[in-house]
């Protein structure tokens, strides 16, 4: 038995499928190879001196 492939609407209006989904998991449990992580700020109760 085939099993069809599910998708599903972003609020956004991006349909997401099944192979969307298995690859992120794929990547986050590769660990972000591909990822650039960047600090920022934005987050008012980490900023020094708001505490």
């Amino acid at each position: 038995m085939s099993q069809k492939s599910q998708k599903y609407m972003a609020d956004n209006g991006t349909v997401i499928t099944d192979d969307m989904v298995d690859q992120w998991a794929q990547e986050a449990e590769d660990g972000f190879q591909s990822a650039e992580i960047r600090p920022f700020e934005g987050r008012v109760w980490e900023r020094k001196g708001n505490l």
